[in-house]
């Protein structure tokens, strides 16, 4: 569960034991907490309006109410549709309900008001500020993460793929940015498009040499495109599970032949070793 990040300035003591409440999956005490803090609604400042909706809707995920947790983080936008978080909350509690299409938008949008915010102080040099721009960078990774595994489930594969890829821009950690290459390489799999597939993957060895899977979908990627014999000559590199091959072979993605061949040399590697 995502919860908002309260402001030390915030002195408001019943919201801050809404917010605990809530983080702590104590929600009868949370939903009678949401009362007392809605009956004096109008005292709370117009940043504790938002965090007071913000956590609102963070609650009603937790009890499954998707609905009423959309309207609170709908009121969270309405009174302030440049915080970013107000729409990950919206686009969470409308994936919940399988709005998929909304919760893409909604993605959308925090995405986009990300990407403004890193774009406008780019050129601060503060420390606290560059720590900002840190944090911001590894939640656009998360939020393209989120936009792409949508796109995946609408079976638009060569948008997955930009997301993945765009991610990878973001990420400062290597193992990451390896995994979100890989990724988009596999949603260019799924469009046949193997030649763009083998740079992904590549890329990602690059990163990670000694990984399987990346080996694997590199080969893979190699027969599809009717190179045989390089993608022996890379499931021979990478072959130290051949259960994972058997598996593949299981999937259909090798014929019964290939994966023979394969074997076959493994064999007579392995005797002169």
């Amino acid at each position: 569960m995502l919860l908002p990040i309260l402001s030390p300035c915030i002195n408001d003591k019943e919201l801050w034991a809404f917010n605990i409440s809530t983080a702590k999956g104590e929600y009868e005490i949370a939903l009678k907490a949401s009362e007392k803090i809605f009956d004096r609604f109008y005292s709370l400042s117009f940043y504790e309006k938002i965090i007071y909706y913000q956590i609102l809707s963070n609650l009603y995920s937790g009890i499954g109410e998707f609905q009423k947790s959309l309207n609170a983080a709908r009121a969270a936008i309405k009174l302030d549709p440049k915080e970013y978080y107000n729409f990950v909350l919206s686009a969470m509690a409308n994936q919940a309900m399988h709005k998929i299409p909304e919760a893409l938008h909604d993605y959308e949008a925090a995405i986009a008001i990300l990407k403004s915010d890193l774009n406008n102080t780019t050129q601060e040099h503060d420390l606290q500020i560059k720590e900002d721009l840190s944090n911001d960078a590894e939640r656009l990774v998360i939020l393209l993460q989120s936009k792409a595994h949508l796109l995946r489930e609408m079976r638009k594969f060569s948008e997955a793929s930009t997301a993945y890829e765009e991610a990878a821009t973001y990420s400062e950690e290597e193992t990451e940015i390896a995994d979100l290459l890989h990724d988009s390489g596999a949603m260019l799999m799924e469009l046949s498009s193997f030649r763009q597939a083998t740079h992904r993957f590549i890329a990602a060895l690059h990163i990670e040499p000694k990984n399987e899977l990346f080996g694997y979908s590199l080969a893979l990627a190699a027969y599809k495109l009717n190179k045989r014999q390089i993608a022996i000559k890379i499931l021979l590199s990478n072959l130290n599970d051949v259960n994972l091959l058997n598996r593949f072979k299981e999937l259909g993605e090798f014929d019964s032949g290939f994966v023979s061949s394969v074997l076959q040399r493994t064999t007579i590697k392995s005797s002169h070793d």
